[in-house]
C-alpha cells in the first residue's frame, strides 16, 4: 500500500496520526536533500493533501495540527520552489483555509 495515503484511508488515533505525519516530514526532508527531481515529491504531497478532506482534518490534537502545518511548510516553501512553482506556492498559501493569516503573511506576503 502506498505509504503517502495511509492516514487518508483509515481514521487513526491521534498518536498514530502524529507519528505518521512525522514519518512523512522526514521522508520529504530526505527527498529534498537527495532527490535530483522534486516533481515526484510534489505529486505525492498533492495526492496526500487532496485525499484528505482538509489538511487540518478533524483532529484537533495540537501536536497533529503542528505536524500537518510543518508538512505544508515543506510543500510550500521547499518543494514548490524547487520545481519552479513560485507563483503557485503564493496562490496556494493565500488560498489555504488551513493556514492562519499570520502564517500566510510570513510565508508569502501580498
Amino acid at each position: 500500500m502506498e505509504m503517502w495515503l495511509l492516514p487518508c484511508e483509515s481514521k487513526t488515533h491521534s498518536l498514530k496520526a502524529f507519528a505518521f505525519l512525522m514519518y512523512l516530514e522526514i521522508r520529504v526532508m530526505l527527498l529534498l536533500s537527495h532527490a535530483a527531481d522534486q516533481r515526484p515529491t510534489q505529486k505525492r504531497l498533492e495526492a496526500y493533501m487532496s485525499a484528505s478532506s482538509s489538511l487540518m482534518g478533524n483532529d484537533e490534537d495540537p501536536k497533529v495540527v503542528a505536524q500537518r502545518v510543518k508538512l505544508m511548510e515543506l510543500y510550500i516553501l521547499h518543494v514548490l520552489p524547487k520545481v519552479d512553482e513560485w507563483q503557485y506556492a503564493r496562490e496556494f498559501t493565500q488560498g489555504s483555509n488551513d493556514l492562519d493569516n499570520d502564517q500566510k503573511e510570513v510565508w508569502y506576503p501580498l
